[in-house]
Formats: C-alpha cells, structure tokens, sequence
C-alpha cells in the first residue's frame, strides 16, 4: 500500500507534538484564520490563498493507534 499526503501530515504532527492527532479545520475556522492572517499581510480577506488548515492538537487520542490493534 502506498503513501498519500496524510501520512505526511502524520509524521509532521509526530515531529512537532510527538503524536499523530490531527485533523483538518472546518469551514469556519478556515475562514476565522484566512481573515486573520489576510488582516496580519495586508491582503484582501477574499484572496483565498489559504487551501487548507490542519490543526494539530497538543494532547494524542486515547485510543491512538487502537484501530489496528483489534
């Protein structure tokens, strides 16, 4: 089986946090945060520059890595 660019965003987050809980934002929090950093670089808050946003939470899932375990 092959890699995507999930696995990536895994090892990123086990990189920064030391776990792989991660997820990707809503809708409103992704326009909450191209609004904010649209305002912090002087564009326009409609630019839609920001594709996506991923969120990496400080604490790991208490069932992480249970899936494959059963």
């Amino acid at each position: 089986m092959g890699r995507d660019f999930t696995d990536d965003i895994d090892d990123c987050c086990e990189a920064i946090v030391g776990h792989r809980n991660w997820g990707f934002a809503d809708s409103k929090l992704h326009k909450t945060v191209e609004t904010t950093m649209s305002k912090k670089n002087g564009d326009s808050p409609k630019s839609d520059r920001i594709e996506h946003v991923i969120i990496f939470y400080k604490d790991p899932q208490e069932e992480e890595w249970q899936w494959w375990v059963w």
